[in-house]
């Protein structure tokens, strides 16, 4: 009885053992950080394919663009093909950024801008966006990407004059 409590608790730490995940959260802080340089290398040096291969394959991605919704990883891929295709050079700039880490799931947050050659001259875009990766295998992928644009913001309207008594 006694030898079988000893082999119970071995592969019980065993078993605990082989299911812990080395958790290095300074190198996953530096691996996360490369992922966002390499979004932006890919989006300057117009790399469809470099930017396609930050996405999870499975479960199916998703992205919340500024004029639409993509589903699944073929369709992001068309869509990176199609917007960066175009060769029109862009400088696109992530700042502001924070990573909210928490083992195998991160969040990651902030500003980004994108500058291109435009008809009567350079156009600027800016907005916020939100992206969470999951760790996979050792690699950190994009689940999920949303971008939004900053507006301006409209001129106050004022207010109505009082009534006189």
């Amino acid at each position: 009885m006694r030898s079988l409590k000893g082999v119970f608790f071995v592969v019980v730490i065993v078993s605990l053992l082989a299911g812990c995940q080395q958790y290095d959260p300074k190198a996953d802080m530096e691996a996360l950080d490369a992922v966002l340089e390499s979004l932006s290398a890919g989006i300057n040096e117009g790399d469809a394919a470099k930017v396609t291969a930050l996405f999870a394959k499975n479960p199916e991605p998703v992205v919340y663009g500024i004029h639409e919704e993509l589903s699944g990883y073929a369709a992001i891929q068309a869509a990176w093909e199609k917007n960066l295709g175009d060769g029109v050079a862009k400088t696109f700039t992530i700042t502001d950024k924070h990573v909210k880490l928490d083992r195998g799931l991160a969040t990651s947050y902030g500003l980004w801008t994108l500058e291109m050659p435009g008809p009567e001259g350079a156009i600027t875009m800016s907005g916020r966006f939100t992206i969470v990766l999951g760790k996979r295998e050792g690699t950190w992928e994009i689940l999920m990407m949303h971008t939004s644009r900053v507006l301006p913001m409209p001129a106050p309207i004022e207010a109505p004059a009082e009534p006189e008594a």
